[in-house]
């Protein structure tokens, strides 16, 4: 390529010889040719018609195309032609591919203003050069080609092969796209494989590098740096490591880039391994490292005052000077010089210590440091090298250990951690046997100043001990003989007290002879009896117990001389008035300094004790069979749990009397309410102060009932409360009577009222008014109805009383079940014509004692009810059967239905059902319960079968054979109740 300021060229002017026009090429900003003129065509043969469209790089060799190309399209980014009217030589091929120099100028088409850009296009005129022009003159320089038709890669790589394949370094040739042209062989055999199969190839992929454990992007790798930099060199200093098939390499790289017309065309790479260089010089960095660290080591065995201290300070530098993640020491003792020091650590972060020691996946600490002192004498670089199938990124994987010897046996046991193997086993193989023989010379030389000092001591300790004992001795004597003095006169002081105490104590003390007769008694015996002591000395004591005793007595005296142990026992001992008293007696036996066996023993009267227990045992019966559940309480604890329950608290409330100590008194009443009254008990006792309430209470089966419960405080002498007793009964049947009664009250009050106030009300209008006969004689209808009601009402009244009372007369007759039926039936029908009546009577039953009128009004009661609670046109049917030994009558309506919870108190007196219907049809309630009383007085039952909205049965039984009393109601006979 030729510019205006190139050497050995002169400035001329372009003008082909012999031409008579200077051939003329016009490109478009794509780089297609759109025009050629006829001397173009006549010197390189392209036809205008057929070059017109062609790619301008066709033109051009395919070895610079590329290079072409790139040019060309940075030349059109930037919109101008930096080398305006400039000449470049470049090789051109004709149309027959021949490959010619020629002299090339390139200018804008349009107006050739400064800065004019090319948007229209270049023209271009192409010479031939002139003959002896073909080559430049010298050889490429490293910034950049004088000629593009120097630019020759297959004659560069020809000289490169002479020369640099002898070279140890590894070279490379590497396009502007930044593919392998040319390598050497080194090269081929740092990347493992052959020339042919680099060649072609991206250098980035077959030359993968790493800088400082990092991958080097493809900017800065030294290819990329050479192409992009705009200095186009790259040097020596940095170091890149590459992993090959032939392991990880630490390679130098220097390269040149080639440009062509200011544009990368080429680069040159040559890279250097200095892997063994680099791995001398860590050697020999690393051997002198050790050494300093072995020479820091004696220093500091030579100030230390034990081996222990030593390992303690090395321990780190080792674990860092190697690459270990952790180190331990292990402590042994060492003969007769107490126990081992504490193992000592060295973990970079303390507070990851324990996980470490605990999650350690190598040979487990302990287990190594045994088999090194197992095997004292061989040093084992490898000795726990275990890891784990898949270990995790960073996890340690192998320990070498190694002995401390101190003499004969190891003082301890080194123990470092790593990620991997050591690189160099032989190297601190050789320091472990250095080091640990300096500091066993410490160990033993501390061990040697330790026996020494422990001898030194062992005397003083015996020169001590002897003359501690010297002095013992003597203390020991002047304490002998103050000891003696003290103890006669403390001898002479005990018999004092114990003769003091003998005649002062109440109860009775005695001693008996071998052969059980008294010796000796206190005055309290002639206290207790009322005998002299000395008309008793000398006489069997069992004279004083009562006879029938006698036996055993003589028993527990007898078993306590052959050795027994000694435990209290009970009798009866006779008085000086002949009365009995009830005594404790505890004998114990005593040796005489001659050898003879005595007794002594201690007399208590229990008289009263025995009392008191009888008096206590009989306030306990008496408590425990009262129909009132008793507790006692304690207030000292939270929640003033019980301390004792009576039988009637747990028949009350359901608790075990045993099992509800230690219970809070909220079982009494239940934990899941507080009504008023419990909380005026809880307020009383707060106060100390008695209180009685009544409240609604819960069984431990959840069951409700009334209680009336009375808390009393319990006070001591001194008016301290120490206890409360709790009483409580069950009020509810009172509270049932007491509703009863009001609603009996009630009920008399609105059902006498109810007729007394219209027949008045008709009374005064008759009075004040003159009415017609007609309407005089309504007013009279209405004022006998009510009175007939009011009667009526009075007649239940008195009916439930006398049958209840059994004041009531019954007249027992034949009587024809099926025709009394009929004939009640018949008045019902007249009565209530919108329902429908009907008898089922299979067969015809027996005559049966009774009284026709009481039953007659039982059935009455029942179809009263059913006509009252069935719909207008309903259907009340009448069945009659006999079954077994009873006539059993059934009456059934399709009315309302009564509830479920409503059937067991149907017939008890004045109960309704609480809901509209019931309230619409009004009564008294007393229809059932007189029903109930008739069968009942007739020997018979009466139950019930009702569903909900589906209708009811009532049925009563009859015996064939009037029974002598009638039986008992039981819960079959008082089935569910109705209104």
């Amino acid at each position: 390529m030729r510019t205006a300021s190139m050497e050995n060229f002169r400035e001329e002017t372009l003008v082909c010889p012999g031409a008579v026009e200077t051939p003329v090429i016009t490109v478009d900003t794509a780089g297609m040719v759109r025009e050629v003129n006829a001397a173009f065509e006549s010197v390189w043969g392209w036809a205008a018609g057929s070059s017109a469209g062609l790619p301008v790089s066709r033109m051009v060799p395919a070895r610079l195309r590329t290079a072409f190309e790139i040019a060309w399209s940075r030349y059109r980014a930037a919109r101008k032609w930096p080398l305006d009217g400039q000449v470049l030589r470049l090789p051109i091929l004709d149309r027959e591919g021949r490959e010619r120099l020629a002299d090339v100028c390139l200018r804008p088409r349009g107006p050739a203003s400064p800065g004019c850009g090319w948007e229209s296009g270049v023209e271009a005129t192409v010479c031939p050069a002139p003959d002896g022009r073909e080559r430049l003159p010298h050889p490429p320089r490293p910034h950049g080609l004088d000629d593009w038709s120097a630019f020759d890669p297959a004659a560069i790589i020809a000289r490169m092969d002479r020369t640099l394949d002898a070279l140890p370094d590894a070279a490379v040739w590497v396009g502007c796209d930044g593919l392998i042209t040319w390598c050497s062989a080194a090269f081929s055999r740092l990347c493992g494989l052959t020339g042919l199969h680099v060649v072609g190839e991206s250098i980035f992929r077959l030359l993968p590098l790493e800088r400082e454990g990092r991958a080097v992007s493809p900017e800065e790798h030294p290819a990329g740096r050479m192409f992009c930099s705009a200095i186009p060199e790259v040097g020596w200093p940095t170091l890149y490591q590459f992993r090959g098939s032939g392991g990880c390499r630490t390679l130098q790289i220097r390269g040149s880039r080639f440009d062509m017309a200011g544009i990368p065309a080429a680069g040159f790479l040559i890279l250097r391994d200095v892997t063994e260089q680099k791995l001398a010089d860590s050697w020999i960095d690393r051997d002198v490292r050790i050494m300093r660290l072995l020479g820091a080591v004696a220093a500091e065995c030579n100030q230390s005052e034990s081996g222990e201290a030593v390992l303690r300070s090395v321990l780190e530098p080792v674990c860092r000077e190697f690459g270990f993640a952790a180190g331990r020491v292990v402590f042994f003792p060492l003969d007769g010089l107490g126990p081992a020091a504490p193992e000592h650590w060295f973990y970079p972060d303390p507070v990851q210590h324990g996980a470490f020691c605990r999650d350690l996946k190598v040979g487990h600490s302990p287990a190594a440091a045994s088999r090194v002192q197992t095997v004292a004498e061989t040093l084992l670089p490898s000795l726990a090298a275990e890891t784990t199938p898949e270990p995790e990124s960073g996890a340690l994987r192998s320990v070498f250990a190694f002995p401390v010897p101190a003499g004969h046996r190891p003082a301890a046991v080194v123990e470092l951690f790593g990620t991997d193997a050591p690189d160099d086993p032989d190297g601190l193989l050789n320091f472990a046997v250095q080091l640990g023989a300096q500091v066993g010379r410490a160990f033993e030389r501390g061990a040697s100043e330790m026996r020494l000092l422990l001898a030194a001591r062992q005397l003083e300790d015996r020169v001590e001990q002897r003359t501690s004992e010297l002095a013992r001795l003597n203390e020991a004597l002047t304490r002998e003989v103050g000891e003696r003095k003290l103890a006669q006169l403390a001898a002479s002081a005990a018999t004092l007290r114990c003769h003091t105490l003998f005649r002062s104590i109440s109860d009775v003390v005695f001693s008996l002879s071998g052969s059980w007769r008294l010796v000796l008694v206190n005055p309290a015996f002639t206290t207790l009896t009322g005998f002299k002591s000395e008309a008793w000395i000398g006489r069997k004591a069992l004279r004083l117990v009562h006879p029938e005793d006698r036996r055993y007595v003589a028993a527990q005296i007898l078993r306590i001389t052959r050795g027994a142990e000694t435990t209290p026992f009970e009798c009866r001992i006779l008085t000086a008035g002949g009365e009995f008293l009830s005594v404790e007696c505890n004998v114990s036996l005593l040796r005489e300094e001659d050898g003879s066996a005595a007794l002594i023993g201690v007399l208590r009267d229990i008289t009263a004790r025995r009392t008191a227990e009888r008096e206590l045992h009989l306030l306990h019966r008496a408590v425990a069979a009262t129909s009132e559940g008793i507790c006692i309480l304690d207030p000292s604890r939270s929640g003033s749990p019980i301390l004792y329950a009576n039988s009637g608290f747990e028949r009350l409330t359901g608790y075990p009397a045993a099992g509800i100590v230690g219970t809070p008194f909220e079982a009494v009443y239940g934990q899941d309410a507080r009504p008023a009254g419990v909380q005026e008990i809880l307020a009383a006792m707060a106060q100390g102060r008695p209180c009685t309430a009544e409240i609604p209470a819960c069984r431990v089966n959840g069951a409700r009932y009334w209680a009336r419960l009375a808390v009393t405080p319990v006070l001591t002498d001194l008016g301290e409360m120490t206890h409360y007793v709790a009483v409580i009964s069950d009020i509810t049947r009172q509270k049932e009577a007491e509703k009863r009664e009001n609603d009996l009250i009630s009920l008399v009050s609105h059902e006498l009222r109810t007729p007394l106030t219209g027949m008045r009300g008709l009374v005064e209008l008759l009075l004040e008014n003159e009415f017609d006969s007609a309407k005089r004689r309504r007013f009279l209808e209405t004022i006998l109805r009510e009175a007939e009601r009011l009667a009526s009402l009075v007649n239940d009244f008195l009916d439930v009383e006398r049958l209840q009372s059994g004041k009531e007369n019954f007249h027992f007759n034949p009587v024809q079940f099926d025709l009394l039926v009929r004939e009640t039936l018949v008045l019902f029908e007249e009565a209530y014509p919108s329902h429908r009546f009907v008898v089922d009577c299979p067969e015809t039953p027996p005559a049966v004692p009774a009284d026709g009128e009481r039953i007659r009004r039982a059935l009455s009661n029942l179809l009263s009810n059913a006509v009252k609670f069935s719909p207008a046109g309903g259907l009340v049917r009448v069945s009659i059967e006999r079954q077994a030994e009873r006539v059993v009558v059934g009456v059934h309506d399709q009315g309302i239905g009564i509830p479920e919870e409503a059937l067991p108190k149907l017939f008890v007196k004045f109960f309704r059902v609480d809901s509209p219907e019931s309230r619409k049809a009004g009564g008294t309630g007393l229809g059932l319960s007189i029903v109930k009383e008739i069968v009942q007085a007739h020997g018979g039952s009466v139950w019930v079968y009702s569903v909900k909205n589906r209708g009811s049965s009532f049925y009563f039984s009859i015996p064939v054979a009037r029974a002598v009393s009638p039986p008992p109601s039981s819960p079959a006979d008082s089935p569910a109740p109705r209104p």
